[in-house]
């Protein structure tokens, strides 16, 4: 204990990274050009949603886990911007990649939504048939389900195709 007093003489209060939101920009800058350095990689700027990205995280880490996360953009990173997508998942949160890749996911995903609302309709909600003819499994099928938040029953016996879809469906001779 009294070596506690002895070195408290001077109390140093050094605010957590979080207190200090400025410092993380600085910080990030320093990280990122001595790891590309180091590393050899050609990453020298941040784009503006990486940025965001880490100013609007809460650090518990503090330093040590800002700089971990760098050196892994700069490791996945191969060209001249760390983007978000460079980032671990935690951070990303809430932060969405460019526009363009989020409306080919988000194209996609209402694809298969369709595709798979459509296929149960025309099988009456029988998932076993739904998957043999989608090509998948069962259980694929369910985890697709539930991934794209398909309330079977109510769903499929509300799905009213597009205009397009009509056109080009084919209806079943029962």
């Amino acid at each position: 204990m009294d070596l506690y007093y002895r070195l408290n003489v001077i109390e140093i209060h050094l605010p957590a990274l979080r207190e200090r939101k400025g410092g993380i920009e600085l910080l990030a800058h320093h990280f990122l050009e001595r790891f590309s350095r180091t590393i050899g990689r050609k990453a020298r700027h941040f784009a503006p949603l990486a940025m965001a990205a880490l100013e609007e995280y809460p650090w518990p880490g503090n330093v040590r886990e800002l700089e971990n996360v760098i050196q892994r953009a700069v490791v996945l990173s191969d060209g001249p911007y760390i983007e978000v997508c460079h980032l671990p998942a935690h951070l990303r949160l809430g932060f969405k990649q460019p526009e363009t890749m989020n409306l080919y996911e988000e194209g996609v995903r209402e694809f298969k939504r369709r595709l798979i609302v459509r296929t149960l309709r025309d099988y009456d909600g029988n998932k076993v048939a739904a998957a043999r003819a989608l090509g998948i499994t069962r259980c694929y099928l369910h985890h697709l389900i539930n991934e794209l938040k398909i309330q079977s029953e109510k769903t499929v016996r509300s799905y009213v195709p597009s205009k397009g879809e009509r056109e080009t469906s084919v209806s079943r001779v029962n």
